[in-house]
């Protein structure tokens, strides 16, 4: 499997990268110096389009107008449901989206295949491309699903389209990777205290409703295991938040590393307390 990893890693390598960032403008390609030079054999017209379309999405730019346009979509998602006279101009608005993030996938295929499944956030954006489209809502979803669920399906679906500012932006993506490799380096302690957390809450749902081993007109301390299945996810999850915290923190690369932490560690325990409560209320019903 590592021979496999090398030999692919080495062959993509040695292919140049057409999608690396260079210039912030369009270069003046050679034979458009002087096309009437090769225009006899109108060879040179499909090579200038495939560079003129690795070059649109190469330019800074480009990547300022897709960034613009994820935030966009998380703004739209947000506030979208609260402003229903504006629902058609946000309907608008990530039609937009979803055309520039069509365009990209486009080009990147058209320029160079072979470059564009070896990063794994361009496999990501031709996802969301497709589980974006028209095609996929009226030819598999709509026989099967409701209107509430179909909503919640593009919702979803128009979430991981936004999530693709995670792709362009740099420190963004930077935080991603560390936290990645901090939960991969203590894989097996959060594994453990999943499986922990979910067999206490399976206990916890099977003995819902039942008296307590003492007089039910006495305190009960533990009535339906609400409070306890509560209890305990609130002490073991926010135990592996800290271990993940912890791992950030003493990673080799200093650069950001305690700011990702500390972020990391505020976020992590606000999403635990919000799990939580939600766990419980859906318990207590």
């Amino acid at each position: 499997m590592m021979h496999l990893t090398e030999s692919s890693n080495k062959f993509f390598h040695d292919i140049p990268n057409p999608f690396e960032r260079r210039q912030f403008a369009f270069r003046v390609l050679p034979e458009e110096k002087d096309p009437m030079s090769r225009a006899k054999n109108y060879s040179f017209i499909m090579p200038t389009l495939k560079l003129r379309l690795q070059q649109l999405i190469t330019t800074n730019l480009w990547e300022y107008i897709m960034f613009i346009l994820s935030i966009w979509s998380f703004i739209s998602l947000l506030i979208g449901h609260k402003i229903p006279e504006m629902r058609i101009f946000f309907e608008l608005t990530h039609e937009i989206t979803q055309a520039a993030l069509f365009i990209e996938v486009f080009c990147k295929l058209y320029a160079d295949a072979r470059w564009f499944f070896y990063d794994i956030w361009n496999f990501y954006d031709l996802i969301c491309v497709i589980v974006n489209s028209p095609f996929v809502y009226n030819l598999f979803v709509s026989d099967y699903l409701g209107v509430p669920q179909i909503n919640s399906i593009q919702r979803l679906f128009r979430t991981l389209h936004a999530i693709r500012l995670i792709r362009i932006h740099s420190l963004l993506r930077f935080v991603l990777e560390t936290i990645f490799i901090a939960l991969s380096s203590i894989y097996n302690i959060l594994l453990l205290e999943f499986v922990i957390v979910t067999v206490f809450a399976l206990l916890s749902i099977a003995f819902e409703g039942d008296t307590s081993f003492w007089n039910s007109g006495t305190y009960e301390p533990y009535e339906n295991y609400t409070e306890a299945l509560y209890s305990y996810y609130m002490c073991i999850t926010l135990e592996g938040v800290n271990e993940v915290a912890e791992q950030i923190l003493q990673l080799d690369s200093p650069q950001f590393t305690t700011v990702i932490g500390l972020i990391f560690y505020i976020f992590a325990a606000l999403a635990t307390y919000s799990v939580g409560q939600l766990l419980a209320g859906i318990l207590k019903k």
